[in-house]
């Protein structure tokens, strides 16, 4: 019997409020999640933000906060297992419109009670709660 390969991928995420609503959107899964994505080789996690930003919404400036949360899940499929180490720090943005890309099929803004009731990791919902704690402090 032959062993799956197995994968680690670091992705970095960043929460933004605005009007104490949380910034998410959802993926072709029909899953929520932070904006984001996975550091390419040689990118601090701020650079992978403000690109990940730039490409998933179209923000042309974001200021990044400070690490907030670390933690991991798995995802076993045919190729091989991964497991995510996600990396969260709390994101500013500027004031312009967000021009969505196609890597999702929307994206909104959610009050802390909402997002208890959205399909999504629940160490996405961990970190959105301790940066809305921060930021209100």
């Amino acid at each position: 019997m032959t062993m799956k390969p197995r994968t680690q991928i670091i992705t970095v995420k960043g929460v933004v409020f605005k009007d104490n609503k949380v910034l998410l959107l959802e993926d072709r899964n029909n899953k929520w999640e932070l904006p984001g994505g996975r550091i390419d080789f040689g990118e601090t996690p701020e650079q992978t933000l403000v690109r990940e930003f730039s490409e998933e919404l179209g923000i042309s400036s974001v200021h990044i906060g400070t690490i907030i949360n670390a933690w991991t899940f798995t995802v076993d499929r045919d190729d091989g297992e991964r497991q995510y180490v996600v990396l969260v720090y709390t994101c500013q943005i500027s004031d312009q419109a967000l021009v969505q890309s196609d890597e999702h099929i929307k994206h909104e803004w959610f009050t802390l009670d909402d997002v208890e009731t959205l399909h999504m990791r629940e160490g996405y919902k961990t970190a959105i709660k301790l940066a809305f704690n921060i930021l209100k402090t």
